[in-house]
């Protein structure tokens, strides 16, 4: 557990990052602007890289920023691909699952 004095530093330093992360994005032209507000919509889901992939890539690549970023992107595209595979594997037996139709009259309450 972190101790108060920790916590409040943790809080200092992120209140600092947030103002600097707001003062470059307010220097951005409008075109990188809709860039960075388009990858803030973005809803990964259930396939956002958890923490202990993140540290795996990283120590892998002996810290080496450029490098680990090109496999975190590689990673998610990854996630990506299986889970559309899997959506398209539902689809399909989803559709071949349905029951044929009934004839007239068959599906009305008595």
């Amino acid at each position: 557990m972190l101790d108060e004095q920790t916590i409040q530093l943790l809080r200092e330093q992120y209140e600092l990052n947030r103002k600097a992360q707001e003062k470059r994005y307010a220097a951005l032209n409008s075109k990188d602007k809709s860039f960075f507000d388009a990858l803030s919509c973005v809803h990964a889901g259930n396939y956002y890289l958890c923490y202990e992939d993140l540290i795996k890539i990283d120590e892998m690549y002996g810290h080496d920023k450029f490098r680990a970023y090109g496999r975190f992107f590689k990673l998610g595209f990854l996630k990506g691909q299986r889970a559309e595979k899997k959506r398209q594997a539902n689809k399909r037996k989803a559709s071949t699952t349905t029951p044929p139709p009934q004839g007239p009259g068959k599906n009305k309450l008595v």
